[in-house]
């Protein structure tokens, strides 16, 4: 099926950015078979939650509470690996407030494929596109699938273009179409954003309005 720009417009997508996406959309999805509405209105409301309705697709990492860098990214702060924020872990995790490049680069170290802090790859792999591709392995792995030079030039992947390609590559390589068919849709959420299930509702409310935007466009 084709998704239009009023299919975007009922997740949240403004005008301006569903016309400038939908082209790349709709290749991207019939590149992998994302071709049924209530599989293609999935897909969009996982999308367009993840992105703020397309607006971002490139990961923030500018953060100015050193608790939560060490909440969200234990493997570089929580170095006792107790599970809590200890004083010692909050000083070091003030180094890097307000500094994403930084942050980035420890964060990801030694992660995904990704070398030492120094070597840069946290920052050069960090999360881009519509599921937030992260690290070296991954973005090699989406350009060999794609035929994409995605580890020379990983700014691509925050482009529109490919920016969809990777997202509906993501979906088709974990096998979410079936666990949408199989399982429900909860399960997408979960495959996607983990066991927190983040947002479970608006994405599920997305999806419903998604599908009562196609319904309403059939004749």
């Amino acid at each position: 099926m084709k998704i239009t720009i009023h299919h975007l417009g009922a997740a949240g997508v403004t005008a301006l950015r569903a016309a400038q996406f939908v082209e790349p959309l709709n290749a991207a999805c019939a590149l992998h078979g994302i071709d049924q509405p209530d599989v293609a209105a999935a897909f969009l409301a996982q999308l367009c939650h993840e992105t703020g309705a397309l607006a971002n697709l490139t990961e923030d990492l500018f953060y100015t509470n050193p608790i939560s860098v060490i909440n969200l990214f234990r493997t570089g702060f929580d170095t006792n690996r107790n599970g809590r924020p200890d004083q010692a872990e909050i000083e070091v995790a003030r180094g890097y407030l307000r500094k994403p490049e930084r942050l980035a680069n420890r964060a990801y170290a030694n992660r995904n494929g990704n070398g030492s802090e120094a070597s840069g790859d946290g920052w050069r792999y960090r999360g881009r596109g519509g599921f937030q591709l992260t690290g070296r392995a991954n973005y090699a792995e989406a350009a060999a699938a794609l035929d994409r030079d995605y580890l020379a030039s990983p700014d691509l992947v925050a482009q529109p273009s490919d920016a969809m390609l990777t997202s509906a590559w993501f979906w088709s390589r974990h096998g979410l179409t079936d666990k949408l068919l199989q399982v429900g849709f909860d399960s997408t959420t979960r495959a996607i954003n983990g066991a927190g299930m983040v947002g479970a509702d608006d994405r599920k409310k997305k999806w419903q309005a998604i599908l009562q935007a196609m319904k309403a466009d059939k004749p």
